[in-house]
């Protein structure tokens, strides 16, 4: 009895952990390698993101930190030349710049350590081209469920709750990027074209003797 009371308490939290949507992995078109030059600004403010609606006795949940290591990984897929930055002033001559915010943050409680809590992401990007004209706006969820744990696997739980939310966010803002007929078009515009060469000249015809 004892055994199966510690099983249910103990072993089976620490099993139930992070089952996140799954966003198909599709190549992204290839106009949008394309692009020279594309900036992510991941601000400090930004990285150091966390749950504002504390629940009492609910952990705190520290996503911005996770979104700055898992985000750049999934646009790169998207944008070969993407490269971060920290501030809006270090953007350069980049033809196109993607920066985002955190919306919302939430976290649905679970009443006992063998119960289902959900972590929520709300972040909204913006896209802006080398004039700094805002193209493009959208607003992407992040979501993932587990266990909050015992004593002994809440730690490890929680962890494993904020990296499922932020893979499922880094993974659908990818998608919508490579989606977005808007950022297509971008991309076309901001190719390097391809400078004519002239045709070989022909060689003089033979004289007859």
């Amino acid at each position: 009895m004892l055994a199966s009371l510690l099983f249910y308490f103990l072993v089976l939290p620490a099993v139930c952990v992070t089952a996140r949507s799954q966003t198909a992995q599709t190549p992204p078109p290839a106009d949008l390698k394309m692009i020279p030059r594309v900036v992510l600004i991941l601000t400090p403010e930004f990285c150091a993101a966390k749950n504002t609606k504390r629940i009492p006795y609910e952990d705190e949940f520290e996503v911005g930190k996770a979104a700055c290591v898992q985000l750049e990984p999934a646009l790169k897929n998207v944008f070969p030349n993407l490269v971060r930055v920290q501030t809006a002033s270090s953007t350069g001559d980049a033809e196109l710049v993607l920066a985002p915010i955190f919306v919302d943050i939430s976290v649905i409680k679970a009443q006992f350590a063998y119960t289902e809590r959900e972590l929520v992401l709300l972040v909204e990007w913006t896209a802006k081209d080398k004039s700094g004209k805002r193209v493009w706006l959208q607003t992407v969820q992040g979501l993932a469920k587990n266990t909050r744990g015992t004593a002994f696997t809440f730690r490890e739980n929680r962890r494993l709750l904020i990296q499922g939310a932020v893979q499922d966010l880094a993974d659908k803002s990818a998608s919508e990027m490579a989606d977005s007929p808007v950022l297509r078009k971008l991309a076309r515009q901001a190719a390097p074209q391809a400078v004519p060469t002239a045709p070989p000249a022909k060689a003089p015809a033979a004289q007859a003797p």
